[in-house]
Protein backbone atom coordinates (compact mmCIF):
# COMPACT_ATOMS: atom_id res chain seq x y z
CA UNK A 1 0.00 0.00 0.00
CA UNK A 2 2.71 2.52 0.19
CA UNK A 3 3.86 2.15 -3.03
CA UNK A 4 0.33 3.90 -3.65
CA UNK A 5 0.56 7.27 -1.51
CA UNK A 6 -0.76 10.12 -3.21
CA UNK A 7 -3.11 7.89 -5.50
CA UNK A 8 -6.93 8.34 -5.27
CA UNK A 9 -8.67 5.07 -3.48
CA UNK A 10 -11.71 3.69 -3.05
CA UNK A 11 -11.89 1.95 0.16
CA UNK A 12 -14.39 -0.55 1.29
CA UNK A 13 -14.74 -1.76 4.93
CA UNK A 14 -16.47 -4.59 6.11
CA UNK A 15 -18.57 -3.52 9.34
CA UNK A 16 -19.69 -6.93 11.51
CA UNK A 17 -20.51 -9.83 9.67
CA UNK A 18 -22.49 -8.33 6.56
CA UNK A 19 -22.51 -4.54 6.29
CA UNK A 20 -20.14 -2.60 4.00
CA UNK A 21 -18.94 0.94 3.90
CA UNK A 22 -16.81 3.06 1.41
CA UNK A 23 -14.52 6.03 1.79
CA UNK A 24 -13.31 7.64 -1.26
CA UNK A 25 -9.66 10.17 -1.17
CA UNK A 26 -6.45 10.68 -1.66
CA UNK A 27 -4.05 7.85 0.21
CA UNK A 28 -1.99 10.03 2.54
CA UNK A 29 -0.38 7.80 4.69
CA UNK A 30 -0.25 4.13 5.64
CA UNK A 31 1.07 2.74 9.12
CA UNK A 32 1.44 -0.71 10.21
CA UNK A 33 -2.34 -1.10 10.89
CA UNK A 34 -4.11 1.79 10.23
CA UNK A 35 -4.37 4.25 6.60
CA UNK A 36 -4.82 7.43 6.27
CA UNK A 37 -7.17 9.28 3.98
CA UNK A 38 -7.40 12.63 2.56
CA UNK A 39 -11.25 13.86 1.28
CA UNK A 40 -10.92 15.96 -1.84
CA UNK A 41 -13.21 19.16 -1.51
CA UNK A 42 -12.62 19.55 2.44
CA UNK A 43 -8.93 17.89 2.41
CA UNK A 44 -10.11 16.55 6.25
CA UNK A 45 -7.84 13.70 7.35
CA UNK A 46 -9.42 10.00 8.08
CA UNK A 47 -7.73 7.38 9.92
CA UNK A 48 -9.03 3.42 9.12
CA UNK A 49 -8.48 0.35 10.90
CA UNK A 50 -6.44 -1.77 8.50
CA UNK A 51 -8.15 -4.74 9.64
CA UNK A 52 -11.89 -3.78 8.45
CA UNK A 53 -10.85 -2.88 5.23
CA UNK A 54 -11.96 -5.57 2.52
CA UNK A 55 -11.30 -3.96 -0.70
CA UNK A 56 -9.17 -1.11 -1.93
CA UNK A 57 -9.52 0.27 -5.34
CA UNK A 58 -6.77 2.36 -6.93
CA UNK A 59 -7.02 4.88 -9.23
CA UNK A 60 -4.37 5.89 -11.89
CA UNK A 61 -4.98 9.35 -12.15
CA UNK A 62 -2.52 11.78 -12.55
CA UNK A 63 -2.20 14.28 -9.40
CA UNK A 64 -3.01 17.09 -11.55
CA UNK A 65 -6.61 16.01 -12.72
CA UNK A 66 -8.00 14.05 -8.97
CA UNK A 67 -9.47 17.24 -7.96
CA UNK A 68 -11.08 17.89 -11.67
CA UNK A 69 -12.42 14.46 -11.12
CA UNK A 70 -16.20 14.65 -9.69
CA UNK A 71 -16.65 11.88 -7.08
CA UNK A 72 -19.50 10.62 -8.92
CA UNK A 73 -17.80 9.54 -11.58
CA UNK A 74 -15.74 7.78 -9.45
CA UNK A 75 -18.53 6.58 -7.30
CA UNK A 76 -20.37 5.11 -10.23
CA UNK A 77 -17.16 3.70 -11.71
CA UNK A 78 -17.72 6.03 -15.27
CA UNK A 79 -13.55 6.88 -14.56
CA UNK A 80 -12.03 3.71 -16.49
CA UNK A 81 -8.48 4.51 -15.53
CA UNK A 82 -5.90 2.87 -18.24
CA UNK A 83 -5.28 -0.44 -16.72
CA UNK A 84 -1.52 -1.55 -16.66
CA UNK A 85 -0.70 -4.56 -14.51
CA UNK A 86 2.79 -4.27 -12.78
CA UNK A 87 3.41 -6.86 -10.50
CA UNK A 88 6.10 -4.36 -8.60
CA UNK A 89 2.94 -2.36 -7.57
Amino acid sequence: MRRQLGKYVRVEFILGSQAYMDRNGVLHEVGTNYIVLRELGSQQLTVCDLYSIKFVNVFDIPPEDIASISQNALNLNEYTPPHKFNSNN
